[in-house]
């Protein structure tokens, strides 16, 4: 016999690829959000999410702000189903013709990036209009680690900086990627913090001076930055931090 325990929620992906969150000592058998394949019961040790929100973004929503006033977000929006199932993803489009780049940085008051210590983001990505997606820690100077992913061929594109470690894209049901991105922190030049950038090709980099193209939009949804060296499932956030308890086998 197997005896299993978890203090508070968690989440897996389904038999079809869908996010789902259960409830106290629920254990979770997780599958391939691409093949749907099962890989087994879902062991996880302690993990925070230190984003908050991580999916409603709001006015008002104190964990996140718009840079330059060159993007308008939808929250909640009613034009695509989120990886939940749900209407809970947020659509960005840059405002027609200005320039610079157009991003949303989260930052809340608890983020730091310890020098020397491994920190993994994430979020959940789709673009139908042939947007390309860019994650970048705030802070970290002329080191800062940078990937872009193509979320038409489902690739990670160029990508670079002194802390980076790794980068991964997985794809979700309904034209949906969860894009990742590992670092080693080395302390804050200015505030810390997470960028998600819209961008209009892998060539972009790091440009700022890219003209505001409304016709192309990226969804994102289910941010996620914690401590380690790697990515774990997706733990939501609403007001404040949340701590996925660790799986408990014997």
């Amino acid at each position: 016999r197997i005896t299993y325990s978890r203090i508070g929620s968690a989440s897996y992906v389904d038999e079809k690829g869908i996010v789902r969150v259960v409830g106290d000592n629920v254990p979770r058998f997780d599958h391939d959000a691409e093949t749907k394949e099962s890989k087994g019961l879902l062991i996880e040790d302690v993990r925070t999410n230190l984003i908050y929100p991580s999916s409603n973004w709001s006015v008002g929503n104190p964990g996140w702000t718009i840079n330059n006033s060159n993007i308008n977000v939808t929250s909640n929006t009613s034009d695509t189903k989120d990886p939940a199932g749900t209407y809970n993803a947020s659509k960005l489009v840059a405002v027609q013709g200005n320039t610079a780049m157009k991003d949303i940085w989260w930052t809340p008051s608890n983020l730091t990036f310890a020098s020397g210590t491994a920190y993994a983001v994430s979020c959940f990505a789709k673009s139908t209009t042939g947007a390309v997606l860019q994650l970048r820690p705030r802070g970290q100077g002329s080191n800062r680690a940078w990937a872009n992913y193509n979320l038409s061929t489902g690739a990670v594109g160029s990508s670079g900086g002194a802390s980076l470690v790794s980068t991964k894209i997985e794809k979700y049901p309904n034209g949906w990627y969860r894009c990742s991105l590992v670092f080693t922190g080395n302390g804050c030049s200015g505030s810390c913090g997470l960028g998600t950038l819209l961008m209009y090709g892998d060539n972009v980099g790091e440009a700022t001076s890219n003209t505001g193209d409304d016709s192309k939009s990226l969804y994102l949804w289910g941010v996620q930055h914690e401590v380690g060296s790697f990515v774990t499932s997706y733990i939501p956030t609403s007001g404040a931090a949340v701590t996925r308890e660790g799986d408990f086998v014997s």
